[in-house]
């Protein structure tokens, strides 16, 4: 009895293994992926779409884009980052459908801001607790929790990251900088209003 496709190989193998399978019509290859990769791919979807049920809806429309498009993936990138690309494209079009766009930061604007300074808000989230992170992460602007997300949760590289919101490496670097320095001021404004009790 054999496993399922590109069992016992490095995780990359393995899933250019399940792809092909699925390419080649075989929904175990499917279920495989999904089993892979279908809760970091939920948790990214709820994150950029912010209502649960959307977002399970969208990776869904995503597994079926999966399986109608697999022969056309050409290994211009991991699978797991293509898998990222097919389900933010899906959950754009879902929040069009709905009369949303998805939130992005103007890349004109971002060229024009200062290069804030790697030391403060780097102290600020090495000393914060987990709830204070949490919190201030809410509050951050859409575009930037999702380069966050994509970079510190689902660890996606820069160019991977790239790949997936389909901008430069470069762009992704000031959108990750503009995003810790944002997610430090508000860390800072929390830690200045807890000694105010």
């Amino acid at each position: 009895m054999s496993g399922p496709p590109g069992s016992g190989a490095p995780p990359a193998d393995r899933d250019r293994a399940l792809l092909a399978a699925v390419a080649g019509g075989d929904e175990a290859g499917l279920r495989g992926l999904a089993d892979r990769h279908g809760s970091s791919l939920l948790a990214y979807l709820t994150g950029l779409v912010g209502d649960p049920p959307l977002a399970e809806e969208v990776l869904q429309d995503t597994l079926l884009a999966v399986w109608r498009g697999a022969a056309g993936f050409v290994g211009g990138s991991t699978v797991r980052t293509w898998l990222f690309a097919v389900a933010r494209r899906r959950a754009v079009d879902a929040l069009r459908r709905r009369g949303t766009g998805p939130a992005t930061d103007d890349d004109g604007v971002l060229a024009q801001q200062p290069d804030p300074a790697a030391g403060p808000e780097r102290r600020l989230l090495a000393r914060a607790d987990l709830d204070r992170v949490v919190a201030a992460i809410g509050g951050l602007r859409p575009a930037h929790r999702e380069v966050l997300a994509l970079a510190c949760v689902h660890e996606l590289s820069g160019q991977e990251i790239g790949a997936v919101l389909g901008v430069p490496v470069g762009t992704v670097k000031s959108r990750l900088r503009l995003a810790r320095a944002a997610l430090g001021r508000l860390l800072e404004s929390t830690q200045d209003g807890d000694g105010d009790g």
